[in-house]
């Protein structure tokens, strides 16, 4: 099982909208249904701008209900509370409310998080 965050804080309009920007999210999401969808635990999208969650409401209509369930869609408010109760805060990177850093203090932990 596993749980990915999404964070959408410098998501713009014109790259919400450019056709590659599209296709790739049709991609990933078309690839994750057909391969993995019992893999998904919960799935959180953080920092989400308006035009993310009008996006959305149209592309979870061909999503199965049971992946729309799993997904968390949140504003920049609400969302670190809601991550610390799926997540241990001691390996929650600390950016994202939790206490876990980089050896070197690194509060983003660059050596973990993939981006």
């Amino acid at each position: 099982m596993f749980l990915p965050i999404f964070d959408f804080e410098n998501f713009t309009y014109a790259t919400a909208i450019h056709m590659k920007t599209l296709q790739c999210l049709l991609y990933y999401v078309k690839t994750y249904v057909d391969n993995y969808p019992e893999t998904l635990k919960c799935a959180f999208v953080i920092n989400a701008p308006f035009y993310f969650i009008c996006m959305y409401a149209v592309v979870k209509q061909v999503l199965p209900a049971i992946v729309v369930q799993k997904i968390r869609i949140y504003g920049t408010d609400g969302w670190r509370e809601e991550l610390l109760k799926w997540i241990d805060a001691d390996v929650l990177p600390a950016f994202l409310g939790g206490n876990k850093t980089d050896p070197d203090g690194n509060p983003e932990c660059n050596t973990i998080v993939s981006v």
